[in-house]
């Protein structure tokens, strides 16, 4: 049976559109366009998480990131994003700040619960998904070389979602003071 068109324009539908354009702006950005912003897949899949929670729309996400590195690869000519297990791993970890924000994080979210939710994703995505790709590399199998690449990136890593999950908070409590102050107004 068809649903009416009504009921496909509900408010998590608008919520999941909005989230994957950001992705899509994020990540086309950070691979295809001359202006380079930085990925902020991480944390679109943790907000997904929290506000979305079902499963069709982590589904729906993980085929959108998919067809998006698909394209990539079609576009800079296999020189960045190869389709091997080691990509997979990569792809599956969005799993982690998904779960973490869908099981953890309840309305309404403090700063404080968040940050902590936020930190122990970050932490097992980065090591989880810079493990995939250091095997990828297929670079020596030592304790140096591995610590030296996982490393490498992790400042940057931390810096660039932290900056992407102050955004998100920040925005979130906004919307809830405005909710408020507008709830409060019409019960006047």
């Amino acid at each position: 049976r068809i649903k009416p068109m009504k009921n496909l324009l509900n408010a998590s539908n608008y919520l999941f559109i909005l989230i994957f354009s950001l992705i899509l702006f994020s990540r086309m950005g950070h691979d295809l366009t001359p202006f380079s912003i930085p990925d902020a897949s991480f944390v679109l899949f943790l907000v997904g998480g929290f506000l979305l929670r079902k499963s069709h729309f982590l589904a729906l996400m993980l085929l959108g990131l998919l067809i998006i590195d698909i394209y990539a690869l079609s576009k800079l000519n296999g020189n960045q994003i190869n389709l091997e297990v080691t990509y997979f791993i990569h792809l599956f970890c969005y799993l982690i700040p998904w779960f973490f924000a869908s099981k953890y994080l309840h309305q309404p979210i403090t700063f404080s619960k968040f940050f902590k939710v936020f930190f122990a994703a970050l932490f097992l995505t980065y090591l989880f998904s810079n493990t995939s790709y250091y095997f990828y590399y297929g670079l020596p199998p030592t304790i140096n070389s591995f610590t030296n690449f996982i490393i490498g990136d992790a400042l940057n890593f931390v810096l660039i979602n932290t900056v992407y999950g102050l955004i998100f908070t920040f925005v979130y409590k906004l919307t809830l003071n405005l909710k408020f102050k507008s709830l409060k107004k019409t019960s006047v």
